[in-house]
């Protein structure tokens, strides 16, 4: 499946807009996002602060190496264990909103999400209108979240797809390695949450920086940068584990 499936908007940014694309004037700015609406950053800080507040009288909650956290826009690549991963890595992470399975926004909890930062995302098909929204964030100066197993799993970071890597070349932003450990009792469903006062541990890793590629970018080079990140978040959780003294 092709990320850039994405079609620009018939905007001032488009081919048809602009005139052929060669070689030697390549096309930027695609997708476009132009005509996305403003992030709602003040819902999303009030939100932070109420949710730093109630997740602390849930758990202990322990961040390490924060200061890899760049300044800027990053992509933030985390592991993906349980259902509370999305709201955690947003509440650990300054203005980041985060990508969330559609399935999520069906539920009457699907304002709240909006509201802390999640940004719904079809997995079954390229989805245009949140990979869009998903560069409005990053373009934006904002980090955004996105889980590179697609899913809730062993968080080993053995199944990586795509998405971060094309991200990381449509915006030429760094992509920073995440490891979440105790999100997901031992012995329990993927639904699970963790016991009461229980210890999280998020621990960032060093940033990776790619170059933003021009439109379009081509399979082999997404494949490649794919590769190249799933190997560099393998490490991360090694040496994460390492660091906290605990196994994932």
């Amino acid at each position: 499946m092709s990320l850039d499936a994405l079609q620009p908007n018939r905007t001032s940014d488009t081919p048809s807009n602009r005139g052929p694309a060669s070689a030697s004037s390549p096309v930027h700015g695609l997708p476009g996002t132009a005509h996305l609406p403003a992030l709602p950053m003040r819902a999303l800080r009030g939100w932070r602060g109420v949710g730093r507040v109630a997740f602390g009288a849930l758990w202990n909650i322990r961040t390490h190496l924060h200061h890899n956290l760049p300044d800027g826009p990053a992509i933030i690549a985390p592991n993906h264990t349980a259902a509370i991963d999305g709201p955690l890595i947003v509440l650990a992470s300054p203005d980041t909103f985060a990508l969330a399975k559609s399935e999520l926004f069906s539920s009457p909890v699907a304002p709240l999400l909006r509201v802390a930062g999640q940004i719904p995302l079809e997995r079954t098909f390229p989805d245009v209108d949140g990979l869009r929204r998903a560069v409005h964030v990053l373009r934006s100066g904002r980090k955004l979240a996105i889980f590179p197993e697609g899913r809730r799993g062993s968080g080993d970071f053995t199944q990586f797809r795509g998405g971060v890597a094309w991200l990381a070349l449509v915006t030429g932003v760094p992509v920073v390695p995440v490891a979440i450990l105790g999100t997901k009792p031992s012995g329990t469903d993927l639904n699970a949450v963790p016991r009461l006062r229980a210890t999280i541990d998020v621990v960032f890793g060093g940033a990776r920086h790619y170059a933003e590629a021009a439109w379009p970018r081509t399979s082999d080079e997404v494949s490649r940068v794919r590769d190249e990140l799933q190997t560099a978040c393998v490490e991360h959780l090694a040496f994460a584990q390492r660091l906290v003294g605990r196994a994932l």
